[in-house]
């Protein structure tokens, strides 16, 4: 187990919080991967990691929602500890991979973030789309993402509040698909999913996702 020092907790909107913390040793991770992370209640939830490798801090993104882990969670005060697990997943950018389709929903583009910032750092290419749907109030990340294409037009953000309604609705999506899929914080089946697929209908088929909501990743 780790062992992570709160430095700062930011409300981001009425319900989402960025927590930053310092772990007490050097970890070693990917972009992209996500970790356990234990509340001082004892509660545990998979959260994915929003800092990129190179940074000295392991923060992350999430709704304060009514569950007795994350209102823990929000009792953590500058200076306490939580402790998590090794990072874990393979949900990464492929550096063979030319122009990847990224599709996030609501915080799910905390792992996104973790990539466009680790690539950006090491000076990667960033060819790719993101397709980041949220409510209108919720996007994340606005001016850092704004920054990010200002000095990277290659990578093309698109902000989308409708068009989630039910399977196949997303046209500007499949006209695409030939091209590794990533998908992170998407609902399917009450389920949060983070996977990556070959084009986006083999992506739709193997978890029959419907994107009929876009809520909270790993509530």
């Amino acid at each position: 187990m780790i062992t992570l020092e709160l430095i700062s907790q930011t409300t981001l909107t009425a319900d989402i919080a960025h927590f930053v913390f310092r772990p007490h040793r050097r970890v070693e991770r990917k972009a992209g991967q996500y970790v356990v992370l234990f509340a001082p209640n004892g509660d545990a939830r998979a959260l994915s990691i929003a800092s990129a490798p190179h940074e000295d801090t392991i923060e992350f993104i999430t709704h304060i929602s009514p569950s007795p882990y994350k209102q823990s969670l929000n009792t953590l005060e500058p200076g306490e500890t939580a402790t998590m697990t090794e990072p874990i997943s393979s949900f990464l950018w492929p550096d063979s991979q030319e122009n990847p389709l990224l599709i996030a929903g609501g915080v799910g583009v905390s792992s996104f973030r973790a990539i466009w910032r680790d690539r950006a750092h090491r000076k990667l290419d960033l060819t790719a789309e993101l397709y980041y749907y949220a409510a209108s109030n919720q996007f994340l990340f606005t001016e850092e993402l704004d920054e990010l294409t200002a000095t990277h037009p290659e990578f093309a953000v698109h902000r989308v509040t409708s068009g989630i309604t039910e399977r196949g609705s997303i046209k500007e999506v499949e006209t695409r698909s030939e091209r590794l899929v990533l998908m992170s914080g998407v609902y399917s089946q009450g389920k949060p999913q983070d996977f990556a697929q070959p084009n986006f209908q083999e992506a739709l088929a193997r978890e029959e996702a419907t994107f009929a909501e876009v809520v909270q990743k790993l509530s």
